[in-house]
């Protein structure tokens, strides 16, 4: 009796347990000329991906198998997909001035008001993997580009990959093993709270390794500022604000309460538990000074009911 392997929910599960393949970006041909990147045979550069806030921007990161696909039906470019490599590094937030605008583009303005790029390197094909050749692939017909061509970035799992490398006649997949991401903001409730759990533990063990007690949890008051306070004899008390993150990478987001107390409350430090989840987590203690020192505003919330 053969078993029918369950496809992972998303990439955040499929880059935990090994099934992830690559990601698969668009290329709307109206947009963006592949011609002279296919001419060349490669395109090495930045990649526009959505200006919205996405979990996936957050796990795409340096290494990662990606694929170009276009769209469109364009007789000069037609729909499949042209390129396969790597990400160089992870996405970046910026904004484009118009003589930035990387070649192909024909649409620089659309291009300057892209927010968001993701670094990459790709082989390019003479020809295309067709999409007609795609859908005729028992297996990588599945994949989510085709499925469900409005989710951008989308990716595609090592089996669906497989398949599509095996399409390509020639253009070698990437090799190698696929690097962890490093962030995993909002890469799903289930994934985060592991992430969480995973990181208090971590710091529990290395405070009550150094004589104080069991903590005291403060999640659940709301504008405090921090998750852990310490207690021991003749010692401070330590208020712990805890941050788990996926992947190698210290990098945090603070709500405005975690920052103010950064600022105004003795004891405050933050604990950021890097690859919490691997046999390999590493703890590291910062004191308020360097974090606010650090720190810089990303957001702003902006309430306009008084507004007349």
């Amino acid at each position: 009796m053969t078993t029918k392997t369950r496809r992972p929910t998303g990439p955040a599960d499929a880059l935990q347990d090994g099934t992830f393949g690559a990601w698969v970006l668009h290329c709307n041909p109206r947009l963006y000329d592949i011609r002279g990147d296919v001419a060349r045979g490669e395109l090495n550069g930045s990649w526009s991906v959505p200006n919205t806030e996405s979990y996936r921007l957050d796990l795409m990161d340096e290494g990662q198998p990606v694929l170009l696909y276009v769209g469109g039906q364009r007789a000069s470019t037609p729909p499949g997909l042209w390129g396969v490599g790597r990400l160089t590094g992870p996405v970046q937030r910026s904004v484009l001035l118009e003589h930035e605008a990387p070649q192909g583009w024909l649409d620089i303005e659309r291009a300057t008001t892209r927010e968001s790029w993701v670094p990459l390197q790709l082989s390019m094909r003479a020809a295309p993997v067709s999409r007609t050749a795609l859908l005729a692939d028992r297996v990588a017909s599945r994949a989510e580009f085709l499925r469900a061509p409005q989710v951008v970035p989308a990716w595609v799992t090592a089996s669906e990959l497989k398949a599509i490398t095996k399409l390509a006649d020639g253009l070698a997949a990437p090799s190698g093993p696929v690097p962890e991401p490093q962030d995993d903001t909002d890469a799903g409730a289930a994934l985060k709270k592991q992430v969480e759990l995973a990181a208090v533990a971590r710091v529990i063990e290395h405070y009550t390794a150094q004589g104080y007690g069991n903590p005291v949890s403060r999640e659940q008051e709301r504008g405090v500022g921090w998750d852990l306070t310490f207690r021991a004899r003749g010692l401070p008390d330590v208020h712990v604000e805890v941050k788990g993150r996926l992947g190698a990478t210290p990098s945090v987001r603070l709500t405005r309460s975690e920052h103010d107390a950064a600022h105004t409350e003795p004891g405050w430090v933050l604990a950021v538990v890097t690859r919490a989840l691997a046999s390999d987590a590493s703890l590291r203690i910062y004191d308020p000074a360097d974090v606010t020192r650090l720190a810089e505003p990303t957001h702003y919330v902006v309430d306009l009911a008084s507004v007349s």
